[in-house]
């Protein structure tokens, strides 16, 4: 099967996995990114926090990830990647606006913070909700092809994402 079941949260296997392709979506939109006038709040973002930056959308790409596989037994028995999409594009949308209006703006001083306050007051912060779903929709796949594969097709992709990710972060820095 191309597409594996990735219900099981305890499968460190697929949990490594989610990294994995939590890393390769990251770093392909950080080709996207990176081409953006240095006046844009995803270039500032990326410039000032680095490989901070990356870390913190990797890992809330991840968290995304294993939180969908907790949720969706509470929403079916029987697997569907498409209903699984769906869970995790739910979870990161709650997860987006409930940082963006509660937690953003009553953090008085933190600097990734105040980055992100650019995001939340700017009129088109609602494209980071559909550029976060599309990651999260491209994540949850490749977790879904990586967990069928051997380890270490996830170990070799994921040293050479981070081997290609020192330098896609400086393109234009």
């Amino acid at each position: 099967m191309l597409l594996q079941d990735i219900r099981n949260f305890e499968d460190i296997h697929v949990i490594f996995a989610a990294f994995v392709a939590a890393c390769v979506v990251d770093t392909a939109g950080l080709f996207v990114w990176r081409q953006y006038p240095k006046e844009a709040s995803i270039s500032k973002w990326y410039d000032r926090f680095g490989l901070v930056a990356y870390m913190l959308d990797v890992t809330s790409i991840v968290i995304g990830i294993l939180l969908a596989q907790v949720a969706y037994g509470f929403v079916s028995k029987s697997w569907s990647p498409a209903l699984f999409c769906a869970i995790a594009i739910v979870i990161q949308q709650v997860h987006d606006l409930a940082f963006s209006q509660l937690l953003v703006p009553n953090v008085q001083k933190n600097h990734i913070f105040d980055v992100m306050k650019t995001y939340v007051g700017n009129s088109e912060s609602w494209k980071v909700l559909i550029v976060d779903a599309v990651y999260m929709v491209l994540a949850s796949l490749l977790t879904m092809y990586l967990a069928g594969e051997k380890t270490w097709v996830s170990a070799s992709l994921l040293v050479t994402t981070l081997y290609v990710t020192g330098y896609a972060l400086y393109i234009h820095a």
